[in-house]
């Protein structure tokens, strides 16, 4: 789960991943 909490971050930083995409990582 390293991984999803990685993207999360970086969409909080970033914000370039998509938000249906942070969620989808996080399920």
């Amino acid at each position: 789960m390293s991984k999803a909490g990685a993207l999360n971050l970086a969409s909080g930083l970033g914000g370039k991943i998509d938000k249906s995409d942070v969620l989808s990582a996080v399920e």
